[in-house]
């Protein structure tokens, strides 16, 4: 549960999520049991102090924004492909996106790796 209300879009530090035991009967879904979890990710919503915690109320930290220009990466054995980009929306690391080509205009989808280059498939 959180300690403190955390803002939507704000990193969770380790001192705003503690482990207590409730009776989570009436609760929907699945909340988070270890708070190493919930840490360094974003709140995908406000999370007011108190609340309990769920997998989808966190986020990866965005590591592209919408519009940003990034470097298209398609690889197949030894064949790697680079090419410029423009993100269509935010994405974490890990997380898939839809990217634009700026040369080709063609949108592709591909997932952000932690070098903020976007991954494609061939």
């Amino acid at each position: 549960m959180t300690t403190r209300t955390v803002a939507a879009g704000e990193t969770v530090s380790a001192d705003a999520i503690v482990v207590e035991t409730r009776n989570i009967a009436g609760a929907a879904g699945a909340t988070l049991a270890d708070p190493a979890a919930a840490v360094g990710r974003a709140a995908a919503r406000t999370l007011v102090a108190g609340s309990l915690v769920a997998p989808p109320d966190l986020v990866a930290p965005r590591a592209i924004r919408r519009g940003d220009l990034i470097v298209l990466v398609a690889r197949a054995g030894s064949l790697e492909v680079r090419a410029s980009g423009r993100a269509l929306s935010d994405a974490g690391v890990d997380e898939r996106v839809s990217v634009e080509n700026t040369t080709t205009r063609r949108v592709l989808q591909g997932v952000v790796a932690a070098s903020g280059e976007v991954l494609v498939a061939l």
